[in-house]
């Protein structure tokens, strides 16, 4: 039996490529990356905080350290896969923007140490995602 190359075979054929060099992480499952429990957690902590109307003032009771803290290890994260980063990125800005001029990298020193190097270890996991051409 010969086979016989048609051009649209060499065609269909080369669509495929750029599919097949993305690497198999870029896609992997959200509940694969540890930072959607991080985020989800803080959603939530955050949620009961302002729920209790104690977001105005100071911080110093007890849902204010749980969110502050929960804060803290989710900008001490790296997110694991693409999809992760745009997760985080997404919800530090909304979270921000949700505090305006009180913004929580502003001002939560503890906050701001942990996520110094925050966009560098980003891009470093975004460069080991990158399809090499």
């Amino acid at each position: 039996m010969t086979t016989k190359t048609s051009r649209r075979a060499i065609l269909a054929g080369a669509a495929v490529l750029p599919a097949l060099a993305i690497p198999a992480a870029a896609f992997s499952s959200p509940a694969v990356d540890p930072i959607f429990a991080a985020i989800e957690r803080h959603r939530q902590i955050e949620a009961a905080f302002a729920a209790s109307g104690k977001e105005t003032g100071d911080c110093s009771d007890e849902l204010c350290d749980k969110s502050n803290d929960a804060y803290v290890a989710l900008v001490k994260m790296t997110p694991t896969t693409l999809v992760g980063c745009a997760a985080l990125l997404r919800h530090l800005e909304t979270n921000e923007r949700s505090y305006g001029a009180d913004a929580l990298l502003s001002n939560h020193r503890r906050a701001r140490i942990a996520a110094r190097d925050l966009l560098t270890r980003i891009a470093a996991m975004l460069a080991s995602k990158a399809v090499q051409s």
